[in-house]
Order: C-alpha cells, then sequence, then structure tokens
C-alpha cells in the first residue's frame, strides 16, 4: 500500500512512507495478562528487549523524533518505503516466544 500510494501520490508532491516502530515504552505497556489474571507485562518487555540488539525500548519521543524528520525537508525525497524504528529487534526477532507467554495453548 505504501508503494502504491507514492506512486499515485508522488506527481502531486506528496510523500508516503510507512513508519513501523518496535517496542515502545509507554503506559500501554503495563497491562499485558496471561489467562489466568497475572500481568505479565515485565517478563513481554524484559522478553522483547533481550531480543532487540540495542537491549532496550525505545521512547514515545525517539519515534515521534524519525516522524519529525520524515515531515522536515531533510526527508524530502523519501517515499514509498518503510522505516523501521525498532532497534534492530526485527532482524533479530524469534517469532512466538511473547505470544506463547500469553496465549500458551494457541501458539
Amino acid at each position: 500500500m505504501t508503494y502504491e500510494m507514492a506512486a499515485l501520490y508522488g506527481p502531486s508532491g506528496i510523500r508516503v512512507v510507512a513508519v513501523c516502530p518496535g517496542n515502545v515504552h509507554a503506559a500501554m505497556s503495563t497491562d499485558f495478562m496471561d489467562r489466568a489474571g497475572n500481568n505479565i507485562s515485565q517478563r513481554l518487555v524484559q522478553d522483547m528487549e533481550n531480543q532487540t540488539p540495542l537491549k532496550r525500548s525505545a521512547t514515545p519521543q525517539e519515534i515521534a523524533n524519525g516522524v519529525f524528520w520524515l515531515c522536515s525537508s531533510e526527508a524530502s525525497f523519501v517515499t514509498g518505503t518503510s522505516i523501521q524504528m525498532d532497534g534492530g529487534f526485527s532482524h533479530n526477532f524469534s517469532s512466538y516466544t511473547n505470544k506463547k507467554s500469553q496465549f500458551p495453548n494457541e501458539f
């Protein structure tokens, strides 16, 4: 969709970029529960940080800084692409590890 929209709207001067954040430390990161109702947020965050080459979660400000840059004239030739802002997580991901923690019978 990003590529198609960039090709379609580029001639009108509209740039299209997908921002793909990874684990972001935010208030919404503290309410993950397992089936028994136990809060497993800290364990999930720790697992994700262990799989992230930078070994930490992003801050909301770091993601906002990337979006701000994309909106600036410095990124005026960037379109039709995705920007990974995940600390390297997507290149080091061990699939289903975190999903099994939350939903052990489904994965």
